[in-house]
């Protein structure tokens, strides 16, 4: 009889000082990764790559989905955990560290093979749809360096499409993969800035992410402009001037990109995010006149839901999406400066300003300063303004959004040191006012008036009451000296007369 075939051994993940044993789904990815990743890894072997990541991709999505809608233990206050509970919770938390670290393997894998072996178009797609789907939830990119990992990973995929080519599959998968990293680095930094602020007092400086984790935003910021620029560039590759522009949009990111000569004129319209109007969506305006008439430029234009710059002190203000414009000379790596241009562009953003009953606001230009790491309104004009848009020229390129100024409003008062506005100004409606402004300032006087008095009688009557203390002072210490002088010619009397009748 055939022998039958020994089980696989147990996976096994130290966790602390108190190792579990992986079970059902993840133990059999384990196994995959243990047995046939180094074997794809060490032969280059590409589509068994492919094939490994896209099971533990596969996998691990349908185990965290099961244990995301799995019902958590309800604690009533002033109860603990019951060990069941706590042994539970204590699982699930294995379980979601072994997931995320099995998923980065996979990335630190694919992000290998991309930089040692040339993958062709085909394969760039599903690369970047084993990416896409790896960093779907923000479980897997949370905590530590793990999203940082992942972008680093889709960078060296969006380096690769210059190589290769760019796809619309490996194109969309790139863009979520960058708008899902995204998404998980500006929640971890509001969370960490939040948690300052509880640790350590509204009142507090602690409004900003801690250092660590501003350093982390940073190069994330630097991280999500390279990948949109190496995607715009590479789905512009080789293209012609009039050629269907390069789209993508994603729920955080959306990338146009297009091949025009020095004398294009007109909008760019920007594709909306999904489920979001066009009119919603910044656009930009190239005016007549912009670049020489033989210059063959690559025009990249982004937006960005998220505030990608959301680490700077002065991001508080800024509302609604951010939209960069950039310029380059066809092939040419390094952007165009505006400075070159002899008119400046304009911007059109939606304006997203809110107030409230006690803070005014309205929307202002602002562009980021890389230099500064700041927003800055240099070289930034406001040409017009409704009540759904704000529309701004600039003399340089960059991001632009709208930031919610605080503004002071408009008081109708009558110049109290020019007569003639105050006589002019005078009517029915407004006599009332004026006569009970003027019976007070009647009154404020007459009380001065009357207060003054008062103040000199008093200080007449104390200047008299202290002469007459000072006379009774002075009456007081003379009567003394005087009986004190009688006692003595009194005493010397006696004795002199008592000398007298004593018989020799």
């Amino acid at each position: 009889s055939p022998q039958k075939t020994a089980d696989p051994p147990p996976a096994t993940v130290a966790n602390g000082s108190a190792p579990f044993d992986l079970s059902g789904s993840l133990a059999f990815t384990q196994n995959l990764l243990d047995s046939q990743l180094r074997t794809a890894k060490g032969t280059n072997n590409v589509p068994l790559l492919l094939t490994i990541a896209q099971a533990v991709v596969v996998v691990n999505n349908n185990e965290a989905l099961i244990r995301r809608n799995t019902p958590k233990p309800v604690i009533l206050p002033g109860l603990g955990y019951t060990p069941s509970q706590r042994a539970q919770l204590d699982a699930d938390l294995f379980y979601i560290k072994e997931s995320t670290r099995q998923l980065q393997t996979i990335m630190e894998a694919l992000e290998d093979a991309v930089n040692s072996v040339k993958v062709s178009n085909e394969e760039l797609d599903q690369f970047a749809a084993v990416t896409a789907a790896s960093t779907l939830g923000t479980e897997a990119l949370s905590g530590g360096d793990n999203a940082a990992n992942a972008q680093s990973s889709v960078l060296a995929l969006a380096e690769a499409s210059g190589d290769s080519g760019l796809g619309d599959v490996a194109a969309q998968g790139l863009l979520d993969s960058a708008g899902s990293i995204l998404d998980a680095t500006i929640d971890e930094t509001a969370g960490v800035a939040a948690g300052r602020r509880r640790l350590l007092g509204a009142a507090s400086s602690a409004s900003t992410p801690s250092p660590s984790a501003k350093e982390r935003a940073e190069r994330s910021a630097a991280a999500t402009n390279s990948i949109v620029k190496l995607l715009s560039k590479s789905g512009v590759k080789g293209g012609v001037e009039g050629q269907e522009p390069f789209s993508v949009t994603s729920p955080n990111l959306q990338v146009k990109a297009f091949i025009a000569d020095g004398e294009l004129t007109g909008g760019v319209e920007m594709p909306p995010a999904p489920g979001r109007a066009a009119a919603s969506t910044p656009s930009f305006n190239i005016p007549p006149g912009f670049d020489s008439s033989g210059a063959r430029n690559e025009i990249l234009s982004s937006i960005s839901n998220k505030n990608i710059y959301g680490f700077s002190n002065d991001s508080s203000r800024i509302e609604g999406d951010t939209a960069s414009f950039t310029i380059y000379a066809a092939g040419d790596p390094e952007e165009k400066v505006m400075a070159k241009f002899s008119v400046p562009f304009q911007i059109k953003i939606p304006i997203t300003v809110t107030g409230s009953s006690c803070r005014k606001t309205q929307g202002g230009c602002r562009y980021w300063d890389k230099d500064k790491n700041q927003w800055s309104t240099e070289g930034m004009f406001e040409k017009e303004r409704t009540a759904t848009y704000i529309l701004c020229e600039a003399t340089h390129l960059s991001d632009f959004a709208v930031s919610a100024d605080d503004i002071v409003p408009e008081f109708n008062l009558v110049n109290p040191v020019d007569a003639g506005d105050l006589f002019s100004n005078l009517s029915m409606e407004n006599a009332v006012v004026i006569f009970v402004i003027g019976m007070i300032l009647a009154l404020f006087a007459a009380f001065n008036v009357v207060g003054y008095k008062r103040d000199i009688r008093d200080r007449e009557k104390l200047r008299v009451e202290q002469k007459i203390a000072t006379i009774d002072s002075r009456l007081s210490r003379a009567n003394k000296y005087a009986v004190g002088a009688g006692a003595i010619a009194a005493a010397g009397a006696i004795g002199y007369a008592g000398k007298i009748v004593k018989p020799p």
